[in-house]
């Protein structure tokens, strides 16, 4: 029996081994926080041994205002941007930790760009990207985006609105209110497509000037071939949206006889449907909702009672531009910019996997499949405008 005495005695050395959970503790003023990390082709690298350069965007809490011994970041620099070539990114990571004067910190990485040129280079993304899903201080919601030209210049920018070239681009990608925009690509997403090997699609960056980068498109990676094999950008990208049902606003010019009007998108909605299983050139049915609004009219009918006239020439405008945006992709990237292997994987299983190996790649089912686009346009308001002057009634 435990003699009373010796209770609190037992008890502190209990409460002991609760302690040893701080063995590892470090002051946050010791810590270097990166907000962004960018992947570029070195100058010098061959196919063989491709060379990599790595630039990690560090936040300096003095020229934030963060710093305890700081109330103000005035005009101080609120990031260092540490670059360093390698054919390892551990390593390099490694020898860019003996540039920082503190302990590199990832848990707060928020954005990883990769230049163009890195993701055309055949299966050299994902065992890039291995180390971001193995790190322990890496999360899953890192999002990831493809530049044009070098990824480190996008850390160069001076943001307005924003001391943190990283952080601008961070609020730039969760930004979806144009349809010409994809949601945002995070790591964890990335390396299911990665080990499924399914094509997928990633936000497209460029600069614009020296303080503003554009979010327009995206990158299409296909998972057979393991790279980047173009871009879909601009209408294509709307058109592409548009058939996914990821339009979630933007406009659309629709001609109306001789004239034109212009629609706001206020939503869409679509799906697949597999109308028949044979492997050599399957049959998909595309049904596509669209909800919009009528924002500017040239046209002489008042569409006050008139909207379901209206409502086929949307139907016949977002048809087209969905059957153009298909034709491109069987045929100029000949890859799967729609996300159909996962539902094809989700909803024909065993047909899934007779096909798979040959879907977007080697015989490439996917370019010869026949497509039926099917569309339901609603227009839920005509504005406030009664009738223009001139009009008919």
């Amino acid at each position: 029996m435990i003699k009373r005495k010796n209770i609190p005695l037992l008890l502190s050395c209990f409460l002991l081994i609760f302690l040893t959970g701080c063995w590892d503790y470090e002051e946050i003023e010791e810590r270097a926080f990166i907000y962004g990390l960018a992947i570029d082709m070195a100058e010098n690298h061959s196919s063989t041994l491709p060379a990599i350069k790595m630039t990690d965007q560090v936040i300096v809490p003095s020229g934030t205002g963060t710093s305890p011994s700081q109330t103000g970041g005035g005009n101080q620099p609120a990031y260092r941007n540490l670059s360093i070539s390698g054919t390892s990114l551990v390593e390099i990571n490694d020898d860019i930790s003996k540039m920082a004067s503190r302990t590199l910190f990832s848990k707060h990485l928020q954005v990883i760009i990769i230049s163009e040129e890195v993701a055309r280079q055949p299966k050299l993304l994902p065992k890039l990207l291995d180390i971001f899903t193995r790190g322990q201080q890496m999360r899953r919601g890192i999002k990831v985006a493809i530049s044009q030209g070098d990824a480190s210049s996008l850390l160069d920018i001076k943001p307005e609105h924003s001391k943190v070239p990283a952080e601008y681009i961070n609020f730039l990608l969760e930004n979806q209110k144009h349809a010409e925009t994809i949601k945002a690509l995070r790591i964890g997403k990335m390396q299911e497509y990665f080990l499924s090997e399914l094509s997928f699609n990633i936000p497209f960056l460029y600069i614009i000037n020296e303080k503003n980068i554009e979010n327009d498109g995206m990158a299409v990676f296909n998972g057979r071939q393991g790279k980047m094999i173009g871009t879909v950008t601009g209408e294509e990208a709307k058109s592409r949206n548009l058939v996914t049902g990821e339009a979630r606003s933007g406009n659309l010019v629709v001609d109306i006889g001789d004239e034109q009007a212009t629609f706001e998108i206020k939503g869409t909605d679509s799906n697949f449907r597999l109308i028949n299983k044979n492997k050599a050139n399957p049959d998909l049915e595309v049904n596509i909702e669209v909800e919009a609004s009528l924002n500017e009219n040239f046209n002489t009918t008042n569409p006050k009672n008139k909207l379901s006239k209206y409502e086929k020439f949307v139907e016949e405008k977002v048809r087209t531009l969905a059957e153009e945006s298909i034709s491109k992709a069987q045929h100029e990237l000949k890859t799967d910019i729609f996300d159909i292997g996962t539902y094809l994987h989700g909803h024909h299983y065993p047909y899934w996997q007779s096909i798979k190996a040959d879907w977007d790649s080697g015989e490439n089912i996917f370019s010869k499949s026949n497509f039926k686009v099917k569309v339901n346009a609603t227009i839920k308001h005509s504005g406030n405008t009664l009738r223009s002057k001139g009009s008919s009634q």
